[in-house]
């Protein structure tokens, strides 16, 4: 095969790949395709890890994730007390646990955009992809909410993770009345 036919061909695929990357950019706030679109592991390493988050009010809290048998355990310092979360694999995805009768399971590995599932009394969805921006830089996150029908005040979490990175951005509502939010500001 002629080698200019290649370069030829080589800058025209280069050319519509960065040109496709500035539409893309262009679009930030909508949905966007990320590196997987179904949700897997790489979503949240069960590795070591020290990470600093941004609460709603600006003030900085660490976050420290273990390893432990059944997966991992997050820390979240700041407080008179690290608050715990317990991180265990289970048979189709990874389930976490703030108490001894709360897990959820937030992540369903092969959960593709639109599904949901019941996960004890939790509804949880994935929503889908979008890119996000938080003090730690931009993310295209899978975006995951969780609702107790019934509960009143209705309690809604909305989680986001990033492969590679974990999660990025957590909001709780508490019927509208509180809203706590945390988000990734250093890796």
């Amino acid at each position: 095969m002629n080698r200019s036919l290649v370069r030829a061909a080589s800058s025209a695929g280069l050319a519509a790949a960065l040109a496709a990357q500035f539409v893309t950019a262009g679009c930030a706030g909508l949905s966007v395709a990320a590196p997987a679109s179904a949700l897997s592991a790489e979503l949240f390493p069960l590795g070591p890890s020290t990470a600093s988050y941004a609460m709603r009010q600006g003030e900085l809290r660490p976050m420290r994730i273990e390893p432990t048998p059944a997966g991992a355990a997050m820390f979240l310092g700041g407080g008179r007390v690290d608050r715990r979360v317990d991180v265990e694999r289970t048979a189709t995805g990874l389930a976490f646990r703030g108490g001894p009768e709360s897990s959820t399971e937030i992540l369903r590995f092969g959960a593709r955009s639109g599904e949901s599932w019941q996960s004890g009394a939790s509804l949880v969805r994935f929503e889908g992809w979008e890119r996000i921006e938080v003090p730690a830089g931009v993310f295209d996150a899978a975006r995951i909410t969780t609702s107790i029908p019934g509960q009143e005040p209705p309690h809604d979490e909305t989680w986001w993770f990033a492969p590679g990175a974990g999660l990025v951005r957590l909001r709780s509502s508490y019927g509208g009345l509180f809203v706590e939010e945390l988000s990734l500001a250093t890796k």
